[in-house]
């Protein structure tokens, strides 16, 4: 079978993961290496591609369950709830206690 090149996107659908997740995960640790296509194209090569799929599948099989080492990193990142950020600071004259009325 002949080598392929896959674009960026599908490669992200093919690992179902998004843009972020892909190049700090995948492509700035090595673990995918992209290929020049054109001054503004790039690709990774399918087979190599398919080779990391199986890779993250033995690692799961090795875990004995069905999460991977990504996945438990990625979980360990915590997102801030828009609850729990601090609130905004209002600009002059829009402080909600002087407007109350008398």
């Amino acid at each position: 079978m002949a080598k392929q090149i896959v674009r960026p996107k599908e490669a992200q659908r093919r690992l179902a993961i998004g843009h972020t997740n892909f190049h700090d995960n995948f492509v700035r640790t090595g673990r995918v290496r992209l290929v020049r296509l054109g001054p503004r194209s790039v690709g990774v090569i399918e087979e190599e591609l398919d080779a990391l799929i199986e890779e993250i599948a033995a690692a799961r099989d090795r875990e004995g369950g069905a999460a991977t080492a990504e996945a438990s990193q990625l979980s360990q990142r915590k997102r801030v709830s828009p609850a729990a950020r601090p609130p905004r600071s209002l600009p002059p004259n829009k402080d909600p206690a002087s407007e109350a009325k008398p």
